[in-house]
């Protein structure tokens, strides 16, 4: 692997780390619940699918540094092989004419986007799970803007996912008693599942509200809660069959 080869990967994996790393941040700093987890990494995906068009442009920054460390800017000979085009390529880009431009796209096609595809890939499983289990435990604590008929078929569907943990008729009691006390206790502002859970010990209200504990409970340490962006990778090579 020649020294361009890894600042040309090092300049990828920077490009796709920071916008990683700024949207953990963000979520982390805010001690977000899945909606904003949800809401950054739909950005994120759609980030890193806009970067998936700024080949010339992340080419161009890696000969950039090379030059600055007189490293010659060629990539490895590879053996030629038929293969179908992307819907975003031409046929110059498929079949090139040899030479630099030839090499060029082949690394293209063989590693930035087997990198970015792959990173994308992980990132919309995470999504996926995300935007499931804040449809499933979102109203726990957004009830201040559902009616007490949303909040009760949210209760239900909640249920049947757990229904060895939670009962459902006095989970519903629960929610609905809680909207109604929830201003003469909390104030104006809605929770966080997690300072939600911290009041309700605080006021020692626990007993009352046991189902809706038990859930919130449930949602503070489902794996997607607490997943990092550190969990995100993903493995590529240079010429990998």
């Amino acid at each position: 692997m020649s020294s361009f080869t890894c600042i040309l990967i090092s300049t990828i994996w920077f490009k796709i780390l920071v916008a990683v790393d700024q949207r953990n941040q963000i979520i982390q700093a805010r001690q977000a619940a899945t909606d904003v987890e949800v809401s950054n990494l739909k950005s994120l995906v759609n980030d890193l699918k806009d970067l998936r068009s700024k080949w010339d442009q992340i080419l161009n920054e890696a000969k950039l540094v090379a030059e600055g460390m007189q490293i010659d800017c060629f990539l490895p000979a590879k053996r030629k092989k038929k293969r179908r085009p992307f819907f975003d390529e031409t046929q110059d880009e498929v079949f090139p004419e040899g030479g630099v431009a030839e090499e060029e796209a082949a690394f293209k096609h063989d590693v930035f986007y087997v990198i970015l595809d792959s990173v994308i890939a992980g990132l919309s499983t995470r999504y996926d799970a995300a935007h499931k289990i804040d449809d499933l435990f979102g109203f726990l604590w957004r009830y201040l803007a559902l009616t007490e008929q949303q909040i009760s078929t949210a209760c239900v569907t909640l249920t049947k996912q757990y229904k060895n943990d939670i009962s459902q008729d006095e989970l519903i009691e629960e929610m609905v008693h809680l909207k109604a006390i929830h201003a003469a206790n909390f104030g104006d502002e809605s929770l966080t599942p997690f300072s939600l859970l911290k009041k309700i010990s605080k006021f020692k209200l626990a007993e009352i509200f046991a189902n809706l504990c038990i859930a919130l409970r449930i949602f503070c340490t489902s794996p997607v809660t607490v997943a990092s962006a550190n969990s995100i990778s993903s493995k590529t090579s240079y010429g990998a069959q």
